[in-house]
């Protein structure tokens, strides 16, 4: 989905995979993910759903006032 319903006014580019959003652990071995929340200085950074990744990672960075990363192991049953 580009455009989720929440929240308000939330947007998405295509990911690795050329999909809209998280896709899910999937590899068949273990592997570590890493995710980022940004707090930005702006309500709206005028990111367009056609938008690469590279733009949006720039673009939030610029914006960014502070960054926080959760790092998290998946490991296959």
């Amino acid at each position: 989905v580009a455009m989720p319903s929440v929240p308000a006014g939330a947007k998405q580019c295509k990911g690795y995979n050329n999909k809209f959003g998280y896709q899910g652990p999937c590899p068949p071995n273990a592997h570590t993910y890493q995710f980022q929340l940004h707090a930005v200085n702006k309500s709206s950074l005028n990111i367009g759903t056609d938008t690469n990744k590279n733009t949006v990672k720039t673009t939030v960075e610029n914006a960014s006032l502070a960054t926080v990363t959760l790092t998290g192991t998946f490991t296959p049953p």
